[in-house]
């Protein structure tokens, strides 16, 4: 796993295969070994793999996932369990990774456009969905008086409170606290939480139901261009059309107030090509 983590992705293989030969039952080393095959780009053997570990656990909500991930098929929302299981993973290293090898600036960027829309803009509250360590709200903590953060990963929003700049954290499913929540909000931030979310209309009017009168929604996709609305990637993320997400925003009552093809991050040194829209609410009750 260090070796993986650290890029030596045929090393790590080999020992994982050593493993797997040691131990044929232990349903980490079946992930791990998947997920060394998947970035190996080995995906009969990545499927193997899955396969074995739901044989022997049928639960595993990760594995699930990912192989449908590898097989092309596509589901509407990542799982629970893989959101909690991947984050908690990552939360040590999140910041310093996303920001250094990945090149991520995502939520950066959609703050300039913000400003670009309201010359001096400032918000009473803002929702920041799927928060993680906190590196979206850090981008907007000048332009808004309230910052609320919301994610899954305990250990990720451990890390969102060692920053101090929300007023609160709750750790729950986005489109759960959504449908429970009694306060409104005129900003909400939705940056790489569309990766885990194929289906939108539900999220979009989730959002509504908490939106203020002329909100924003700042939020960023990786784009597809194929001819399905979302598909699920073998990355185990999803990646939706910009269409599919007008329509979706336009279904709920928003309307697309700027947008900009921007690299949503690096894999394999490569950009991934997404991107970043700002909503804004026309009507509400």
């Amino acid at each position: 796993v260090l070796l993986s983590e650290q890029g030596d992705h045929k090393l790590a293989c080999e020992y994982l295969q050593k493993s797997h030969k040691l131990d044929p039952q232990n349903g980490e080393t079946l992930f791990n070994l998947a997920g060394i095959y998947n970035c190996l780009e080995e995906k009969d053997d990545a499927c193997e793999m899955m396969e074995k570990l739901l044989t022997l656990n049928p639960e595993h909500a990760s594995a699930r996932h990912m192989l449908a991930a590898l097989k092309g098929e596509i589901t509407e929302a990542a799982p629970r369990e893989y959101i909690v299981e991947t984050f908690d993973r990552y939360a040590g290293r999140f910041d310093s990774h996303l920001q250094g090898p990945l090149g991520y600036d995502v939520p950066v960027v959609l703050a300039e456009m913000i400003v670009q829309i309201k010359e001096q803009p400032q918000f009473k509250r803002c929702l920041d969905l799927g928060c993680g360590t906190g590196l979206s709200g850090a981008a907007f903590t000048k332009l808004t008086e309230k910052l609320t953060g919301v994610d899954l990963s305990p250990k990720m929003l451990e890390k969102a409170r060692g920053k101090e700049i929300y007023t609160r954290l709750e750790c729950e499913d986005v489109i759960t606290f959504l449908e429970k929540e009694t306060k409104s909000y005129d900003l909400f931030l939705a940056t790489d939480l569309f990766i885990y979310i194929g289906r939108l209309d539900y999220f979009f009017q989730a959002v509504k139901k908490c939106a203020s009168r002329g909100a924003l929604i700042a939020c960023s996709i990786e784009r597809n261009e194929g001819k399905e609305d979302f598909v699920l990637r073998d990355s185990g993320r999803y990646a939706q059309k910009r269409d599919y997400l007008v329509d979706m925003a336009k279904s709920a009552g928003f309307r697309a107030l700027m947008s900009r093809e921007h690299g949503i991050r690096k894999e394999k040194n490569l950009w991934i090509a997404g991107d970043l829209y700002v909503f804004e609410l026309l009507r509400n009750k």
